[in-house]
């Protein structure tokens, strides 16, 4: 079960979900909530003598969502959140992405090259519909 962290304000939200269990969490550019995120992770992998839940990285997913504009932009975002890799990085909508044939291949080769980096896991989208991954499948 994941913790989506869409309208969060504070740190104490996530972490509070990290306490109770939740080892996913839902995360997007968009919401402009990544500090918070940062300082509940923070809290949350330290050890149990320093006051931390002892949590291992490896043990919570993040998934994180993006626009398509934003691709070149995941070293900042890592940074932002305070990890080392996303288990899931999605494009988020598919808008720009299909203003033509050519930037849809662009669009999805650059994520794909993300995919052979250590900094992503996973990739995949969100908010497409059927008809959008049709064309997807097709180029890519």
């Amino acid at each position: 079960m994941g913790f989506g962290t869409f309208a969060v304000t504070s740190p104490l939200i996530i972490y509070n979900a990290l306490t109770v269990g939740y080892r996913h969490l839902d995360l997007a550019e968009n919401y402009n909530n990544l500090q918070h995120v940062k300082q509940a992770l923070s809290l949350a992998l330290a050890p149990l003598t320093e006051g931390g839940l002892g949590i291992k990285r490896k043990d919570i997913w993040i998934t994180m969502k993006i626009p398509v504009q934003s691709i070149n932009n995941i070293s900042a975002l890592l940074a932002e959140v305070g990890t080392d890799y996303f288990d899931l990085l999605l494009y988020h909508y598919p808008f720009s992405m299909f203003d033509s044939k050519a930037q849809l291949q662009q669009s999805w080769k650059y994520m794909t090259l993300l995919k052979q980096s250590e900094a992503v896991k996973r990739i995949g989208v969100s908010n497409f519909y059927a008809s959008h991954l049709t064309k997807l499948f097709d180029v890519c």
